[in-house]
């Protein structure tokens, strides 16, 4: 039994000879296919070589993702206008004395808010259930602090209350209490 295990042990000994002659072997000897590999040109001097022989030649072409930003950006702010242009309509004036003031409108909070799961040593985990009004809270949504409902943002979320930001200004938005539905049966003493 002790000879049959040396002769095993012997075997593997040659074998795992054998598989790092073998490593050796195929590390110093350079393989043909691998050196036709990296003879070849790269990719961008191929695609480079195709637009050429297209006749498109390799001068700077804007992406469509670029001359689509470029669009929005002259959208967004248009040039100047010419004199012409700006005589086309004259503006009307107001009489001496006035001024138009415009203010803006006041946000409202039109939600209602169902409840709140509120951690007081971790706020970042706390959630709060949010819906449109006349909607059930089954429609409502759940909300964290930095989540955005319509123009406002969630500042912090308290025990059964949100308190919402819009620019500077703070809202608070609290749980609407329910009074019970009386009940047509008396209850027993």
């Amino acid at each position: 039994m002790v000879r049959t295990l040396y002769i095993l042990a012997a075997l593997a000994l040659l074998a795992s000879c054998g598989v790092f002659a073998r490593c050796v072997a195929l590390w110093v000897c350079p393989d043909a296919e691998l050196e036709r590999i990296r003879d070849q040109p790269d990719i961008v001097t191929v695609f480079k070589a195709q637009l050429e022989s297209r006749g498109e030649g390799t001068e700077e072409q804007t992406s469509p993702l670029v001359a689509q930003a470029q669009k929005l950006a002259l959208y967004l702010d248009p040039p100047a206008t010419t004199a012409v242009e700006q005589t086309a309509e004259p503006l009307p004036r107001l009489p001496a004395g006035e001024s138009l003031l415009v203010h803006p409108a006041a946000p409202s909070l039109k939600f209602v808010l169902h409840g709140t799961s509120y951690c007081p040593d971790q706020p970042g985990r706390s959630m709060a259930l949010v819906s449109e009004p006349g909607g059930s809270e089954a429609d409502g949504k759940w909300v964290k602090e930095g989540n955005q409902l319509g123009h406002f943002v969630v500042h912090e979320i308290r025990k059964g209350m949100v308190v919402f930001r819009s620019g500077d200004d703070l809202h608070e938005l609290a749980i609407e209490q329910r009074r019970p539905s009386r009940s047509l049966v008396r209850e027993r003493a």
